[in-house]
């Protein structure tokens, strides 16, 4: 897992295996079964990617993220921050509160703000569920014989466009 973007296609594959084995009929999916997805999502993200465990940096992470969390999260969430060891400017959410930033973001910030930004943008992913919402609409597509679940930056997905990196990291679509 050596090259750009692979941890980001790791992670897609993941949430699209998990997604694709729930239930065709449970549209509506409830907070709890949110954070137990998103805990078991978590556990296999952990497995797989190397992940610091610096005291230092797990503590800062954790105490900008539950800060910005607590100003933000109306759902009464527990909110876990992982730094991945890996030189790529990105970060990414899983349902249920799990938050992954990788070391090349904390790296290229230039301040706190920068990086609160980012912590923040991703937080406000779980707390729109845009997880649940993104699984929803595939169950739906499933149901109504669309077949498989594709993530939305996959290349099988038809129409939609892609970040691209630059010199100072990925700028949006």
């Amino acid at each position: 897992m050596n090259s750009p973007g692979s941890h980001l296609r790791f992670v897609e594959r993941t949430i699209v295996v998990l997604l694709s084995a729930a239930p065709a009929t449970a549209c509506a999916v409830s907070q709890q079964e949110e954070v137990q997805l998103g805990a078991n999502t978590a556990a296999q993200v952990s497995a797989e990617l190397p992940l610091i465990k610096d005291g230092a940096v797990v503590s800062y992470i954790n105490n900008l993220g539950n800060q910005l969390a607590r100003v933000t999260d109306t759902r009464g969430l527990t909110w876990h921050f992982t730094v991945v060891d890996s030189k790529e400017v990105n970060a990414f959410a899983l349902p249920g509160g799990w938050i992954y930033v990788n070391r090349g973001l904390i790296e290229r910030a230039t301040d706190m703000s920068e990086l609160a930004g980012v912590i923040g943008h991703e937080i406000g992913h779980v707390t729109k569920r845009h997880s649940v919402t993104q699984m929803q609409q595939a169950q739906g597509a499933n149901v109504g014989g669309l077949g498989s679940v594709a993530p939305p930056s996959s290349p099988s997905s038809a129409g939609t466009t892609r970040p691209r990196r630059t010199r100072r990291g990925w700028l949006p679509p």
